[in-house]
């Protein structure tokens, strides 16, 4: 990170990329592109019949692909979000989603035919020369159950580069448009979204509820654009979920965070059974602050 003038914070990226126009940003896409393709035409429709080595060269091969789209990706994400006003980094942004997205129905096969293996030969988990890949391994035997065909996990990887993910950057482009009056330490300032949300921990209270009014208020005004949004999303991820017979709407999360519903029921039901300890504490908190009650923006 690096301080410029007026305060304001930038990723130094330099490290990565040059810049966002630069040649060895394309050439690393089309690199990655072909040596995506090499790793297909090598693997795809094969997984069933690696040995426990073979499988592991595999997985070395597909990590490497995933890092290095990584990378690239979060380049373009960092630019953008730095100004997501700039044509240049607008265009590289667009151009990196678009061709993740390519190379993930790509690398589709993968995850698929590994966990059709390790879910119908479940030893293979447990070979010792897989043992650094174990957790990977486990993962996709419990998801196993839950892939859908190789053309049905491409088609939803194009709905969501042109739903969720495009939502997303709509919402992003939106929230760097609005301006927010804020009092800040007593000097009216007129702020950015990012601005305004760093001072919502900001340690003077005034402060902090100004930018909490002014964020929210202007929120408030389009809220109910944001609660489509929310519904439409609530529902694809539903008819997703009904489609890969997930057993709750939870489950992918449960698999994705490596939990299990009791353990989540549990949390819930300790949270809920002690409500009383947590409104103490905050009581006490607002009597330590000399406030007569905390606020949203206090906690």
């Amino acid at each position: 990170m690096a301080h410029v003038a007026k305060r304001e914070i930038v990723w130094n990226l330099s490290e990565m990329f040059p810049s966002t126009t630069d040649p060895s940003v394309e050439k690393a896409i089309d690199d990655l592109t072909l040596v995506t393709q090499n790793f297909a035409k090598r693997y795809q429709g094969k997984i069933k019949d690696l040995s426990a080595k073979e499988l592991l060269e595999s997985i070395k091969s597909f990590e490497e692909c995933f890092a290095k789209l990584e990378q690239i990706k979060v380049f373009a994400y960092l630019s953008f979000t730095a100004n997501m006003a700039l044509p240049d980094t607008q265009a590289l942004y667009h151009r990196v989603n678009k061709a993740k997205a390519k190379l993930d129905k790509m690398l589709a096969f993968y995850n698929i035919e590994v966990g059709n293996l390790v879910h119908e030969n479940r030893r293979v988990i447990n070979e010792q020369i897989l043992q650094s890949y174990k957790h990977f391994l486990e993962r996709l035997e419990r998801d196993a159950l839950h892939h859908l065909s190789e053309v049905e996990e491409k088609l939803i990887i194009e709905k969501d580069q042109f739903g969720i993910n495009a939502w997303q950057e709509l919402q992003g482009k939106w929230l760097n448009t609005r301006t927010f009056e804020v009092e800040v330490e007593g000097k009216k300032k007129v702020l950015s979204f990012s601005e305004a949300g760093g001072l919502l921990s900001n340690p003077d209270r005034t402060t902090r509820e100004s930018a909490a009014k002014s964020i929210y208020s202007l929120l408030d005004k389009d809220g109910e654009i944001f609660a489509s949004a929310i519904r439409n999303i609530c529902n694809d991820w539903l008819s997703v979920g009904d489609r890969r017979k997930y057993d709750s709407p939870m489950e992918a999360s449960l698999i994705a965070n490596d939990i299990d519903q009791q353990t989540i029921s549990n949390l819930l039901m300790i949270v809920g059974n002690h409500v009383d300890l947590y409104q103490r504490h905050l009581r006490l908190k607002a009597q330590i602050l000399k406030l007569p009650k905390l606020a949203g923006h206090d906690i």
